[in-house]
């Protein structure tokens, strides 16, 4: 009876130990980020997913900032890739991680547009021109407001103004990263009221 438990005592203290090592274990480094991509400026949610109980966490997210919370954010203005490092540690020791050119921010494009007339006699016909530009990736989507309820997705669409009056043009353009920018130009074009012949 003695022996079965010394058995049992020597059983359980095993467990017991062997349950205290898995609870702490040994400290890994690892996080992940929602989104790791998306257009300046862009707000990025770390969270760590480190294992061995970490107490104290320090992060360099790349665009000089520093944190000591367990699971940070920070908004990323400047479009390029930015490295982050996580570095974790408790009364056992420590551990970090680096993930290379882990956030991609991408820029915005420039919004920009001509005409080949800017003002005339209705009905005027003009010819607008996109002349966006960006960085990274394609033009790839236009929006074109004529300002007299009158629309077009064309990227250099032709538009008659049939009524006098002054109209603030706008067109907004999306690249290939899902990025956008809106440029409105107003009182744009002028149409003059067209000439009664009277006798």
């Amino acid at each position: 009876m003695t022996t079965t438990k010394l058995v049992q005592s020597v059983c359980l203290t095993v467990v017991i130990v062997l349950f205290s090592l898995a609870s702490t274990g040994q400290l890994r480094a690892d996080f992940s980020a929602t989104p790791v991509a998306g257009c300046s400026p862009v707000v990025v949610r770390f969270t760590d997913l480190s294992t061995g109980n970490p107490t104290n966490w320090r992060w360099d997210l790349g665009n000089g900032t520093i944190s000591f919370l367990r699971n940070p954010s920070a908004t990323y203005f400047n479009p390029g890739q930015y490295t982050v490092k996580l570095v974790i540690q408790n009364a056992s020791g420590r551990d970090s991680m680096v993930r290379q050119q882990y956030i991609q921010v991408y820029d915005n494009p420039v919004a920009q547009l001509s005409s080949n007339v800017q003002s005339g006699c209705f009905p005027l016909n003009v010819q607008f021109a996109d002349q966006s530009t960006c960085i990274v990736g394609n033009v790839v989507q236009w929006q074109w407001d004529f300002g007299d309820g009158q629309f077009s997705t064309l990227r250099n669409p032709n538009h008659v103004y049939t009524a006098s009056g002054n109209y603030n043009v706008s067109l907004r353009v999306v690249t290939s990263n899902g990025c956008s920018k809106t440029i409105t130009m107003l009182q744009y074009i002028h149409v003059f009221p067209g000439v009664d012949a009277s006798f």
